[in-house]
């Protein structure tokens, strides 16, 4: 057996992109099963908890904490080069682990398993398109997309305490979040755990609308693209090994 040392930096997304289509690659050139891969899982403020605490052990994958005098082999927050434009989340063994699984089961359950969903990014994405494109996040396109799709619920994706408020407050009972975010000065306002379940959620939905050159709302649309026909419930069982 091979063994490999990766490390994936940035947010959570741009980790599991990298991850993802690493994998991928190695299954597509035939050395994922004579390959041990460890990841060195860095905890900082980008990314603000482990991963292996969420999923399931993804066979031949290992993670590890950083050590000193440890070679890595590729560091990386991007997409492995030969799986751009590709689904590369088509038959990745990531799966949930049990507590996660029933959380977000739970709330698919009180959309009705029939929702629309949404992910606003604010923080520091919207500062750096400002700052280098000239552009900023507008409310009234999310806006006009919930009244577009009249009955529906809505489930938010957000990281910022002020666009939560603001859509709840707007639409009331329409609209559904995993949690409350409390005011905060970090970077990152929600939790691992609560950055997952919104993943997932919208990634399952009927339909949705994400933020521009976000890698969050990118990876949602790695997973609604996996099913043709959006049934959230039993979509939700792929990522979940059937015990």
């Amino acid at each position: 057996m091979k063994n490999i040392f990766i490390q994936p930096n940035g947010g959570l997304c741009n980790r599991l992109r990298f991850i993802c289509s690493y994998l991928k690659e190695l299954m597509e050139t035939k050395k994922y099963e004579n390959t041990n891969i460890y990841i060195v899982w860095v905890v900082n403020e980008a990314c603000n908890g482990k991963l292996e605490d969420y999923i399931q052990q993804i066979p031949n994958v290992y993670f590890i904490k950083k050590k000193e005098n440890l070679h890595i082999d590729i560091f990386s927050s991007s997409i492995v080069k030969s799986q751009i434009n590709k689904n590369f989340l088509q038959n990745i063994p990531l799966k949930l682990n049990d507590s996660i699984y029933k959380k977000i089961k739970f709330i698919i359950n009180k959309l009705e398993n029939n929702y629309i969903s949404l992910h606003i990014r604010k923080t520091d994405l919207e500062y750096y398109m400002i700052k280098n494109r000239n552009q900023k996040i507008m409310y009234n396109d999310f806006i006009k997309y919930i009244k577009e799709n009249k009955g529906k619920k809505v489930y938010l994706a957000t990281d910022n305490e002020e666009t939560q408020k603001k859509f709840k407050k707007k639409f009331k009972n329409r609209v559904y979040v995993f949690k409350d975010i409390e005011s905060s000065t970090k970077l990152r306002q929600t939790n691992l755990e609560h950055t997952i379940i919104d993943l997932f959620i919208c990634g399952l939905s009927n339909k949705f609308m994400g933020t521009k050159k976000s890698s969050f709302s990118c990876f949602i649309k790695l997973i609604f693209n996996l099913f043709i026909k959006k049934n959230p419930l039993k979509n939700l069982k792929t990522f979940h090994w059937i015990k």
